[in-house]
């Protein structure tokens, strides 16, 4: 067992009262005096428990409510039972709560408990919160998206409509004087904690590896020596429900379940099961808890003494280049750290293992990423549209929301009809705000309500499809990680086992790998949206004109012709991810995003070239899939013809030398359909030329020698003539649709672009002025005395050069110049083999001095050739001597 170290904080003086019951009459007060202020109160202060309770009787209440939110429902319905019960009373009376599907008041509530997403709910509909008096955001230090949305609605109401309204943030851990700033400098209460003394323990070793792997035996080590050492319950913290139930299998192995019950607690729990959590075993046994972040704050389950720490949570983490979302496994914050410790010493003295060194404790952030800058930003967006204003820019925010995250969900909601290009919210977009939702699904549902029915009790199908196939995609997964190999991924199998369970429950469990919490939960929302949908009017300017023609379906989509698919009603809520299968057989399919993604190549979703992808692993070049479904290309054309772009394209085949057309139709990315053109246009053909030659930086075109040396003459005389610029390579390039493209309509195939006359083309661009200047100063040819026309080799950045045997320069006193006179001539002299005897721009000094050793070394080489004592006086021509001719 890898050893761990420990580290004992200070202990803190016992009190029966909590700390915070002596600041109550401040808190009070200060409420009284403003209408925004701070809580910062430790761990065990009693801030959640003790504060809404004290308020119930303000003077500032007038009869209206307080509304108390928490981040997570397990929190909500815990704390409305402790506090009604303290008021000796049952939940539903002076305290009351409100959570998705389940909600407990009367006329008497005037405390009610709710999560951030419910007041987001109540402030669209009533933006006065007419009946509120006073707010309460507990542990605002976690920062979610939906507290930081509700935070700037609530300042909204605040600031516009509700001078009265009063705010109060509590939190332990956060930024208060950061946060003061931003609330214009409202008063900060701190209080002290009431923890009992927690000895922390440290590995000495780091956990040696990225995935993890080995933290279940550490894990497990840690566990059984804990219980061991210590009494009481013991509270593990993992990254999430496949962390729980790997760890659960693993202390059964290592655990007398006679002596221990090991229980789970994670948000898809139902709350029955997350009830037992805090309730005493029945049989006396000690708890286990493999918990997520869900028991980090606001609840405190009896009986914990010792806490467990991996340092791992699950986050979402957001690419707006892909508009897609991916659950990360990170490492935990410090204050995070100090949250999950403080649960082991709430009630008494405690112990926290944390599996991670001292080391890597200092290495830990202060403070978790807020939520709204790793976030998909659509909902946010459509709630801001909502509320009216037309960027959500206009509010004021503690962290703004990230530029690229917004722009992305613009552009979805403009493709789901909820916003116009200006960010105004259509009346599409306003009914989709009133069923509650993600604006993915609500897309789903509404075009169920909207579109023409062939009669009622078809449309009536369709909703219900809808609803049914909405709670399944937000829900976290129906099947049972460990048993849901064998159906895959396709949402179909999903939605036939919620029909199955409708109809017969125990038969359904017999046939299908059901966590039954989750079933439940997907049951209950989807009565509840198919009540929602039923009650939203459909205004005129929204009502279909006709219903698309629907292709027959094939079983098991639907039971009923006419009907839209699960596939197509899928692909309503995620238009950019229809997929295309990449090739026959293939496992990896492209997205209509431009993403790629892939199944696992024996999921039997293979089969089908069409999908539309519902979850995925997104940010990696190819994600994953967890959902989909089969769709098929007629559907697809059904559903989307108003987006399907029909265009031609005219392309260069580099194989096939050839220029050909090709007619496609697309949907974003992918290619739906393609033909290859008989015959093509001839602006067709002129526009794929140029494009080519173009993209080929003009080296497609026929470039003869003799076009070439023209060029080379022309770029070397710019150098001393500016004149003759204008002939480089990017010139000629950003120039071509003047000098060359013009020229090119004659061509109906690639192959003609070989007969193509460039020099003349560039010739064309001289005057004929500049065309004799030209060949008077940058000449072709030198005339040697021998009266031989030599061609002179131009290059850029090199003198000019002839190559010429020495006997045919007897007589050529001075090296020639050109360019006005700017420049000489090069000369190689070559022996009668023509190779290089020396090389020289002044004539004149090698005749005097090098002429003398280079003749005596030839003659000896070369003895029946010409080498005379004095050359300038010989007659220039051929090097042999005339007496050997003679002979020959």
């Amino acid at each position: 067992m890898t050893m761990l170290s420990s580290n004992s904080s200070p202990p803190s003086p016992l009190h029966n009262a909590l700390p915070i019951q002596a600041l109550l009459p401040k808190i009070q007060q200060f409420l009284t005096q403003h209408n925004t202020a701070i809580l910062q109160a430790e761990p065990g202060a009693g801030k959640s428990t003790q504060v809404p309770l004290a308020l119930m009787n303000a003077p500032y209440l007038a009869g209206r409510k307080i509304l108390l939110l928490e981040p997570r429902r397990l929190a909500v319905r815990t704390l409305a039972n402790f506090l009604a019960k303290q008021l000796g009373e049952k939940v539903g009376q002076r305290v009351g709560y409100q959570v998705r599907n389940d909600r407990k008041t009367s006329a008497q509530t005037q405390l009610e408990i709710i999560t951030e997403g419910v007041l987001i709910r109540r402030l669209q509909q009533d933006p006065e919160l007419s009946d509120t008096a006073l707010i309460l955001f507990d542990e605002f230090h976690e920062r979610s998206l939906e507290a930081d949305l509700a935070l700037a609605l609530t300042l909204e109401c605040q600031t516009e409509l509700r001078d009265d309204l009063k705010i109060l943030l509590m939190s332990a851990t956060l930024e208060s004087t950061e946060l003061s700033a931003f609330l214009h400098n409202a008063p900060i209460i701190q209080c002290p904690g009431r923890s009992f003394p927690i000895q922390r323990y440290y590995l000495d070793k780091p956990i040696q590896t990225q995935a993890y792997d080995a933290l279940y035996p550490t894990l497990t080590q840690t566990l059984c020596r804990a219980t061991e050492k210590h009494l009481g319950d013991c509270l593990i913290f993992l990254a999430g429900q496949k962390e729980i139930f790997t760890a659960i299998r693993f202390a059964t192995k290592a655990l007398n379940t006679q002596d221990f019950v090991l229980l789970p607690l994670y948000g898809g729990l139902s709350a029955e099961a997350q009830n037992k959590v805090l309730q005493p075993d029945s049989k006396g046994r000690r708890k286990i808890i493999f918990a997520t972040n869900i028991a980090e704050t606001s609840v405190t389950i009896e009986g914990i003494r010792c806490v467990i720490d991996s340092g791992l949570v699950r986050k979402a983490q957001y690419d707006p280049s892909s508009g897609m979302t991916r659950m990360v496994t990170q490492k935990t914050s410090k204050a995070s750290a100090t949250q999950r410790a403080g649960r082991a010493g709430r009630l008494c003295e405690g112990h926290a293992y944390c599996l991670w060194t001292e080391s890597e404790q200092q290495q830990k952030p202060d403070f978790e990423t807020e939520a709204i800058l790793t976030s998909d930003l659509s909902d946010l967006t459509l709630e801001t549209a909502m509320w009216g204003e037309d960027s959500p820019y206009n509010l004021r925010w503690l962290t703004p929301p990230p530029k690229a995250h917004y722009d992305t969900a613009k552009q979805l909601l403009i493709q789901l009809e909820f916003l116009t290009t200006k960010g105004h919210i259509t009346p599409l977009g306003n009914m989709a705000a009133q069923l509650g939702l993600s604006c993915r699904l609500a897309k789903m549902l509404l075009h169920t309500k909207i579109k023409s029915p062939l009669n009622a009790s078809l449309n009536q199908t369709e909703q219900q499809m809808a609803c049914d196939l909405a709670a399944i995609l937000s829900e976290c997964s129906l099947f049972k990680k460990a048993e849901q190999q064998h159906f895959g991924v396709d949402i179909a199998d999903r939605f036939q086992a919620l029909q199955a369970y409708r109809n017969n429950k125990q038969h359904a469990l017999a046939t299908y790998p059901l966590v039954t919490s989750a079933v439940t939960e997907a049951m209950t929302n989807s009565r509840n949206w198919l009540q929602r949908l039923s009650n939203i009017a459909v205004p005129e300017t929204v009502q279909k004109k006709a219903t698309p023609k629907q292709p027959i379906l094939s079983k098991p989509t639907s039971s009923v012709e006419g009907t839209l698919s699960i596939g197509q009603l899928v692909a309503l809520a995620y238009p950019d991810r229809i997929a295309k299968r990449r090739a026959p057989n293939d496992h990896r399919y492209q997205l209509s995003n431009g993403k790629g993604t892939l199944l696992k190549e024996h999921d039997k979703l293979t089969q089908s070239p069409w999908l539309v992808v519902a979850q995925l692993d997104g940010q990696r070049r190819e994600g994953q899939t967890y959902l989909a479904c089969a769709i098929t290309i007629a559907e697809i054309e059904a559903l989307f013809a108003s987006q399907i772009i029909e265009q031609t394209d005219i392309y260069f085949d580099a194989k096939k030398q050839a220029i050909q057309g090709v007619m496609k139709k697309t949907l974003g990315a992918i290619s739906l359909h393609s033909s290859v053109l008989p015959k093509l246009h001839p602006e067709q053909i002129q526009s794929c030329l140029i494009h080519t030659i173009k993209a080929t930086n003009l080296t497609a075109l026929p470039w003869r020698k003799n076009t070439q040396n023209w060029l080379n003459r022309v770029r070397w005389l710019a150098q001393y003539l500016p004149e003759f610029e204008g002939f480089s390579e990017q010139q000629l390039l950003e120039d071509f649709d003047n000098w060359c493209a013009p020229y090119l309509s004659h061509i109906q195939k690639w192959n003609d672009l070989a007969k193509l006359d460039v020099l003349t083309l560039l010739k064309a661009r001289l005057s004929y002025a500049q065309q004799k200047t030209l060949k008077q100063e940058a000449p072709t040819h030198y005339t040697a005395p021998s009266q031989k026309q030599v061609p002179i080799q131009y290059q850029l950045g090199h003198p000019p050069k002839v190559s010429v045997q020495l006997q045919e320069l007897f007589g050529e006193i001075h090296s020639p110049c050109i360019a006005e006179g700017k420049i000489k001539l090069t000369f190689e002299l070559l022996s009668p083999a023509q190779r290089p005897i020396q090389i020289t721009n002044d004539l004149a000094h090698f005749w005097q001095n090098s002429y003398r050793e280079v003749a005596k070394e030839m003659r000896g080489k070369y003895p029946k050739h010409r080498w005379p004592e004095k050359p300038l006086e010989e007659k220039a021509g051929k090097s042999i001597k005339k007496t050997q001719q003679i002979t020959n």
